[in-house]
């Protein structure tokens, strides 16, 4: 009998140790959201306190939204920010990460162009075809994503927005005001040049 209750203790012990450390995380999560929520218009909402934080506000007039995904490839685990902007683009492009495509489908993608940033990391810019696409891939702005923006997954941007992914494995130092006012600030200065 002895036996069976340390058994369950050392479960629920287990258990308990577990909600704590998530709990924790996104306690820091939410805490750096914050730090945005007084630079700019808007809130951050959390529905329990184990649930993950998600901000909703303005820049400029602007709404975006950041949340968080995760997702188990290969064994690992991957969370990523996800941010999504009402910017508005005179035409339609997709940013992936080379090695983030090959890891979420096995077919080849077709009309892209693939461009190294200056860290050697390959992207796939599509649709290849389109000339305002192949402008867009001259400028400066576009290089400043790809080469500083660590960790981008995608960007995709149509006439409506724009929606990015960020892997990272550190969410408790990406999500410090620092690094995602940085990110912001690329995203809203990219509105010109996708005009």
């Amino acid at each position: 009998m002895t036996y069976v209750f340390i058994f369950f203790l050392v479960i629920f012990l287990l258990w308990a140790f577990l909600v704590y450390s998530r709990k924790s995380l996104w306690d820091v999560v939410h805490r750096n959201l914050l730090d945005l929520q007084d630079a700019y218009e808007g809130r951050v909402m959390r529905r329990s306190f184990l649930a993950r934080p998600v901000f909703n506000g303005k820049i400029n007039g602007r709404e975006i939204t950041i949340n968080f995904s995760s997702e188990k490839l290969d064994g690992k685990r991957i969370t990523y920010i996800d941010i999504t902007f009402n910017i508005h683009a005179s035409f339609s492009c997709t940013i992936a990460a080379s090695a983030w495509l090959k890891k979420q489908q096995d077919g080849k993608a077709e009309d892209f162009t693939l461009i190294q940033n200056n860290q050697g990391r390959e992207f796939l810019i599509r649709p290849a075809s389109d000339n305002k696409v192949q402008d867009f891939i001259q400028t400066e702005q576009f290089h400043d994503i790809i080469n500083k923006f660590d960790g981008l997954a995608y960007l995709f941007v149509n006439r409506h927005g724009l929606i990015c992914e960020f892997e990272t494995e550190d969410l408790a130092r990406k999500t410090e005001f620092e690094q995602l006012n940085s990110k912001l600030v690329y995203l809203e200065n990219l509105e010109k040049v996708l005009q």
